[in-house]
């Protein structure tokens, strides 16, 4: 974390993300999936989302424990190029400014759906 600081915090902006918590892009698409499948009653859809929520958090947070725990048998780490960590930051970003600007992306999506029926994105218009 020391060796690259920027890449860490890309790293863990984006386990948010993968994890699917708030106000990340991850979150509004398990949420999504989660109201279509309660919608259509495979209520058996929120046990696997929840077990892939549940690894996800595992294997992100394994990796981002190493920084905090101070292992000594870590090979040393070697640079990457600052346009390579600031590229990933900015990816990171995006996936929480996705979660802030799902709402008018929603209402995108609801063009040309039918007026009765649930269009794209569930539930009616």
């Amino acid at each position: 974390m020391r060796a690259l600081p920027v890449t860490a915090f890309a790293f863990a902006l984006a386990a948010v993300s993968i994890i699917g918590l708030p106000p990340s892009g991850g979150f509004m698409a398990k949420w999504l999936l989660l109201n279509a499948a309660l919608g259509d009653g495979q209520w058996w859809w929120v046990g696997v989302m929840a077990a892939g929520t549940v690894m996800a958090a595992a294997y992100t947070l394994r990796v981002l424990r190493l920084p905090f725990v101070g292992t000594a048998s870590l090979p040393p780490v070697r640079r990457v190029p600052r346009s390579m960590e600031w590229t990933t930051l900015a990816l990171a970003l995006a996936t929480l400014g996705l979660g802030f600007t799902a709402a008018p992306m929603l209402e995108w999506l609801r063009v040309g759906a039918p007026v009765g029926g649930p269009g794209l994105v569930g539930g009616p218009p």
